[in-house]
């Protein structure tokens, strides 16, 4: 794919605004990192699976709107022998399956009475049941990801509970005595190093007995665990120390119940983030209310038209264009008066075929038919680099000598103000040389000019068009 002519026609932006549509920053990545497909095949059939997600929002049952947490890294951790999730790796992996499955089933919604398996039904045919796993997670985790009330745990938290509230008890004998109080510099406890403590004045260092675990920077304040509350907190810390052990071994065990699905773990979530991604696809076209553009049965010769198209990123001021080549024109010139809307036009032919191929519908109207082309190159703009001294004719020329090098009869060639940086005789001769050449190689040239000898060249070669 000619990465210049990607960033030329805006491409970047369209596949930023699909990649919003996710509710997956796995799939939105995928997105980003996706280019459109130069196979005609696999453009079709990518098209095909997105119109078929587009045309489920027409139903009636609702769209599950959830988004699905990143669970590769987790994965990958499912990987290691003896390794062990935490608690928000398991809750993770529990949401995803649980939000994937009831994605499946917003996506079989009108497929249950079909008799034959279409290409979407077959990818949701082939995923694989991950609801024994999901089992296991929620046996342990609530639907809020917090650890359940189970009874290998239950016994420790009651006793905590039972340490605290005597804890409390014998703190508050402090905090409610008037001849301790007045000792205190505040009747709320506090907490150093996971112990309460005390906060006893510095005058009456001494009156309450006990091990000081810290002085306040002025020194005014001594913050003393009482003899009387340190067994407490030693038993509220070992069974602190018992309850994390105890999750440990939880968390470690059912690790190990669901390492051995591993495998199809790794299917469900990669064809899960794969039908995310054709989602996104969808919910972008939908929203932008476009229609997908006609098949031309895979024949890269055939016609393209475009109805009432609008450029998707100029928004409320595109102004709508019409365009028709039929089979036997090649090329295409088109003249008019600066901001005429003729380099408008290239990018929104170059930009509607970029997204026909991949896989989205397009801001024009019903009849819009495009050719699959095997690639897209394009000079557009000013190509003056003072980097490398070139005046912007010899930037243009640069670009168009590697167009040549690599286009061929299925390739689309967009030319802005070709001939155009240099003296106008040698301009139009160069463009018209340049213009054979294409026309010789088949494939298909959209070209803006100033030069009025251009239009009289394309009224005498067949396959040419003014505009």
């Amino acid at each position: 794919m000619n990465e210049r002519s990607l960033r030329l026609l805006e491409f970047d932006e369209i596949r930023s605004r699909v990649a919003s549509r996710a509710l997956s920053e796995e799939a939105a990545r995928l997105i980003l990192a996706d280019l459109p497909s130069m196979d005609s095949q696999k453009a079709l059939s990518l098209k095909g699976l997105v119109a078929e997600i587009y045309n489920k929002y027409n139903l009636l049952a609702e769209e599950p709107r959830e988004s699905l947490p990143t669970i590769g890294p987790v994965l990958e951790k499912l990987r290691i022998e003896g390794s062990s999730l935490d608690l928000d790796e398991a809750y993770a992996l529990g949401l995803f399956i649980q939000r994937g499955r009831h994605f499946i089933q917003w996506l079989r919604v009108s497929d249950r009475d079909k008799q034959e398996e279409g290409p979407l039904l077959s990818i949701l045919n082939s995923i694989p049941d991950c609801t024994p796993v999901e089992t296991e997670l929620f046996k342990i985790l609530d639907r809020d990801g917090n650890l359940r009330d189970l009874p290998e745990l239950r016994e420790i938290r009651n006793r905590l509970q039972n340490l605290h509230k005597e804890l409390d008890l014998i703190t508050s004998r402090y905090t409610n005595s008037e001849e301790s109080r007045k000792m205190l510099q505040s009747e709320v406890p506090s907490q150093r190093d996971g112990r309460i403590v005390l906060a006893v004045k510095a005058n009456f260092k001494g009156r309450i007995k006990g091990i000081v675990h810290e002085v306040s920077s002025t020194g005014q304040t001594i913050f003393v665990e009482p003899e009387d509350i340190i067994e407490k907190n030693n038993e509220i810390v070992f069974q602190e120390q018992r309850l994390a052990a105890e999750i440990a071994r939880i968390l470690r065990e059912l690790t190990f119940r669901i390492a051995v699905h591993r495998d199809e773990l790794l299917q469900f979530h990669s064809q899960i983030i794969y039908l995310e991604s054709l989602r996104a696809r969808s919910r972008y076209s939908w929203e932008s209310h476009g229609v997908f553009a006609q098949d031309i049965s895979g024949d890269t010769q055939g016609p393209l038209k475009i109805v009432q198209g609008r450029h998707p990123l100029l928004g409320s001021k595109a102004v709508p264009i019409d365009l028709a080549m039929d089979s036997d024109t090649r090329t295409v010139i088109i003249t008019g008066p600066n901001t005429g809307g003729k380099t408008v036009t290239l990018k929104t032919v170059g930009l509607f075929i970029l997204m026909n191929q991949f896989g989205l519908a397009l801001p024009a109207a019903e009849g819009t038919t495009l050719p699959l082309v095997d690639g897209i190159f394009a000079d557009i703009g000013d190509e003056q680099s003072i980097s490398q001294s070139l005046s912007t004719f010899s930037g243009h020329m640069t670009n168009i000598s590697s167009i040549i090098a690599d286009a061929s009869s299925k390739s689309l060639v967009l030319l802005d103000e070709l001939g155009s940086g240099t003296d106008p005789e040698e301009g139009s001769a160069i463009a018209m040389a340049l213009l054979d050449h294409f026309i010789e190689t088949g494939c298909r040239v959209l070209v803006t000019t100033h030069h009025s000898i251009l239009k009289n060249y394309g009224y005498t070669k067949p396959g040419v068009q003014n505009a």
